[in-house]
């Protein structure tokens, strides 16, 4: 556990968890006192937070989110059935969307008629895109895949079920980015593709586990 907070793997991700700390505060003095924090189905803010929490409190959560995921992966008993490559993804995913975050949260301040956030569904169909191509070979483990008793009882039934989920991460993922380009209600769309993406699977290996496979 304490190694892998001292090598590459570690400490360049969480170098790039710093950023938005080092952005907010470039821009820390150009910045209202409350800023759009949270949008809604249209891309339009519905919440706000303090200027502080905004540039530097989110930023903290995520590092500290990034911190534990590492935590957890390194703590599998059975981390060496990870594909190396979604392990790879899980490692950046964090760091990367803290900092698109606060990119997105800084340009909307300093003009609204930009509003990034649309961007956001593409992001996210790229990355259920790129999880679905490698969940497939992800081994049998505690903390990365889809992990159900019935996933972690039988591994013909882990391994059935994730080429299965592997192909529906693919094709949500794809739906997702096609969605982003359809204007309103994309980011609706993105949360029930990513259920359905999720849901689908549980099933399958459910079905799988009452044929006693």
């Amino acid at each position: 556990m304490k190694n892998i907070f001292k090598s590459r793997t570690f400490i360049i991700p969480f170098v790039v968890c710093l950023l938005p700390f080092v952005i907010g505060a470039v821009f820390y003095g150009r910045m209202p006192e409350q800023m759009a924090t949270h949008f809604d189905y249209n891309f339009q803010p519905d919440d706000y937070s303090s200027r502080e929490f905004a540039l530097f409190g989110i930023p903290a959560f995520m590092t500290a989110m990034f911190v534990l995921c590492i935590g957890l992966l390194e703590a599998d008993p059975k981390k060496r059935g990870m594909d190396g490559r979604l392990k790879a993804i899980t490692r950046w995913i964090i760091p990367i969307l803290s900092v698109v975050v606060q990119c997105i949260t800084i340009s909307y301040a300093l003009d609204n008629s930009l509003n990034l956030v649309r961007f956001i569904p593409i992001l996210i169909g790229v990355l259920f895109v790129l999880m679905g191509n490698y969940l497939p070979k992800c081994r049998q483990n505690y903390t990365m895949g889809i992990k159900l008793p019935w996933t972690l009882n039988s591994e013909t039934n882990w391994e059935r079920t994730h080429r299965f989920g592997g192909r529906m991460f693919v094709i949500a993922g794809l739906f997702m980015i096609l969605a982003a380009f359809f204007g309103g209600y994309a980011a609706a769309a993105v949360f029930v593709l990513a259920l359905i993406a999720c849901f689908l699977p549980t099933v399958y290996s459910f079905v799988l586990y009452k044929k006693g496979i």
